[in-house]
């Protein structure tokens, strides 16, 4: 029989082959990536017209006004401050321990239920793990 001699195929390769493992994203990977893509798209929105400015200074042969220079400089300085307000609004784990740092100066009728006061919680002193 010819047919003994074949290998039975899958999905119109042959069985015997070694598969190659198949590539299982999680929600978790796909929003940690997501994030890192946004954080490295802001850091280039803020950080390239500085990055222009500096060019320009260098290499075209009139000066910019100053207030260029310096509305670049605070527009990279603006990353700073927007990392951690993305971290805050992409990561539920960063936005709570955010919250309890500063909720003793946010007023009590802005505030949480769920937020705690730090040192109240018998759980503050003790190290978080972070499930993978």
């Amino acid at each position: 029989m010819p047919n003994e001699n074949k290998r039975p195929k899958v999905n119109g390769r042959n069985e015997s082959k070694s598969r190659l493992p198949q590539l299982q994203v999680t929600v978790e990977e796909s929003r940690i990536t997501n994030t890192f893509i946004l954080v490295v798209a802001l850091f280039i929105i803020c950080w390239a017209p500085f990055a222009l400015t500096m060019f320009f200074d260098v290499y075209y042969l009139r000066p910019l006004p100053r207030a260029v220079d310096i509305i670049s400089l605070l527009l990279g300085y603006l990353n700073s401050m927007c990392n951690p307000i993305l971290y805050g609004v992409r990561n539920p784990a960063f936005k709570r321990a955010l919250l309890n740092l500063y909720s003793t100066f946010i007023p009590e009728r802005f505030r949480s239920t769920n937020v705690t006061r730090p040192g109240n919680s018998p759980q503050m002193n003790r190290p978080q793990l972070i499930a993978t």
